[in-house]
């Protein structure tokens, strides 16, 4: 039979419900069923307890967010023990019924929250949707530069700026290492830490601080350990000035240095 006429009839269907998360290769496959289900040949396991509040479209991305709550032994959540990952977590939702092997997709999106609770995990996953829901232009006119570092408006490449580095100790989200040394104070303050992560993907921790061998960190890991090879990239405070001595790159700034420190809005007939 087909998903449409087991879906229509009275006895025949026996729905379940399949999760996929995916993170660059990782894959993550679960299932609500009381046995393992292969679909599309891939084995989605089934784990007891793992299901969500319900599939809802009524085209507002927050209404629409889709809770799975799991247990606590879900793998998955590892991922999220200290720090979020620095890539998103994709979900795709399927639903098929039990001995057939037609499926259709009935939810997308990604994991935007989790949250522990003392038995269980809930994971807020924003739909597809959402991403519309975020601001459109967002150049402004003003002194300092609007752009960031190293993206296609900026155009500075980032491997110019590339500090390659080994952990010499690791304290919290406080990491050390001697080729930070060789750049004045506060060289990466705004900047970013990155390195490959157990998954094979790129990880990165922005730099809240830096001060001769050390640099404070936006958040930690449990990868962060003694002879871990990084990456440091410097940061930017947009200035024309830091823009010039630092990057040499004024051509490219988009802040407007000369402009009033005057609103032509404030009221003032006489700007």
């Amino acid at each position: 039979m087909t998903f449409e006429s087991r879906e229509l009839s009275i006895a025949d269907g026996r729905p379940i419900r399949l999760y996929e998360f995916s993170r660059g290769t990782q894959r993550w496959l679960y299932t609500n069923a009381a046995l393992d289900v292969v679909n599309q040949n891939r084995t989605f396991s089934s784990y007891k307890g793992i299901s969500d509040d319900g599939i809802r479209q009524t085209g507002e991305a927050s209404a629409d967010a889709l809770t799975v709550t799991a247990p606590l032994t879900l793998p998955l959540i590892n991922l999220y023990r200290v720090y979020p990952p620095s890539t998103p977590v994709h979900v795709t939702v399927y639903d098929m019924h039990l001995g057939d092997g037609e499926s259709v997709v009935a939810w997308v999106g990604t994991i935007g929250d989790v949250s522990r609770r003392r038995n269980h995990v809930r994971l807020v996953c924003r739909p597809l949707s959402s991403d519309q829901d975020t601001a459109g232009l967002r150049l402004t006119w003003g002194p300092n530069c609007p752009h960031t570092l190293f993206d296609r408006n900026c155009k500075v490449d980032k491997e110019l700026f590339r500090v390659d580095a080994t952990l010499l100790s690791v304290s919290g989200n406080m990491v050390s290492a001697a080729a930070f040394a060789g750049y004045a104070d506060h060289w990466f303050s705004g900047g970013f830490l990155e390195w490959e992560g157990e998954s094979g993907l790129a990880e990165q921790r922005g730099i809240e601080r830096h001060t001769r061998t050390d640099l404070l960190l936006l958040g930690g890991s449990l990868e962060f350990k003694t002879g871990l090879a990084v990456r440091g990239y410097p940061g930017c405070v947009g200035t024309a000035q830091v823009c010039d001595t630092k990057f040499n790159n004024s051509d490219n700034n988009g802040g407007v240095p000369g402009l009033p420190g005057k609103s032509p809005f404030d009221g003032d007939p006489i700007f």
